[in-house]
């Protein structure tokens, strides 16, 4: 079990009376709905979604299609240095019999180790790249999933951590606090004002008619404000606030 709710202290103290424990599955349920609540609702978090970084981004096709590239590269570099170690040892064996001073036959030899190190620096550079490729996928899935599925996220098996993932990426914080022996507040603080945003579309006349012409969207609020009463029982949103 965590010791915290998100991140909140455990135990959370009032100047008068006994300390009482927020109950940490009851705390994480209610800040999991309250995100997704203000999510489904949010047309800016909509927005955000639309105009992201994956609409930038190969499409799989095309990703999967450089992955194959990068690995054809890297295998021209590994037959490189497998012909350059070769090359080399064979110059080892044979250099009693070719008239080289010392002095040249180090260079020869540095020459040979230089070439390898820059090899291995590119073979390295194209095992990033595709680690990096493959990574993205991984996130692109992540993000459409929780992006164009937020009503399945309510049901879903997602395991404590993964939804720590996914809320640091939308919240800058949740501050909580104790009313009295058996209510605590917990205040929700977004990176963005997705909180009762609004969207409203804009016309134009065109050719006597009345046509969409595209749409503005309005500020919302940052945070949400509710509170836990008594561990096990009821709990409500008591506002929002700015």
């Amino acid at each position: 079990m965590r010791s915290n709710p998100l991140g909140a202290p455990k135990v959370c103290k009032i100047d008068n009376g006994r300390v009482r424990s927020l109950n940490i599955e009851d705390t994480d349920i209610w800040v999991w709905n309250s995100v997704l609540d203000v999510l489904n609702k949010s047309h800016l978090y909509k927005e955000i979604f639309k105009s992201s970084n994956l609409e930038k981004v190969p499409s799989p096709k095309e990703r999967n299609s450089n992955i194959q590239l990068l690995r054809r590269r890297n295998k021209s570099i590994d037959k490189q240095i497998k012909d350059n170690t070769d090359s080399m040892n064979s110059f080892i064996v044979n250099s009693s019999s070719l008239s080289l001073s010392q002095s040249q036959l180090k260079n020869v030899l540095v020459a040979f180790e230089e070439k390898k190190s820059d090899l291995m620096v590119q073979r390295e550079s194209i095992l990033n790249e595709i680690q990096s490729s493959k990574t993205t996928d991984i996130w692109i899935d992540w993000v459409k999933n929780f992006g164009n599925e937020i009503e399945d996220l309510r049901n879903t098996e997602m395991g404590v951590e993964d939804r720590i993932i996914f809320l640091n990426g939308l919240l800058k914080k949740i501050v909580v606090k104790t009313i009295d022996t058996r209510t605590h507040t917990l205040d929700i603080h977004f990176k963005h004002s997705y909180v009762n945003d609004g969207f409203e579309w804009k016309f134009k006349e065109v050719n006597g008619k009345i046509k969409k012409d595209g749409y503005k969207l309005s500020k919302g609020k940052n945070s949400i404000l509710g509170e836990l009463v008594s561990v096990r029982t009821k709990k409500k949103n008591v506002n929002t606030t700015t």
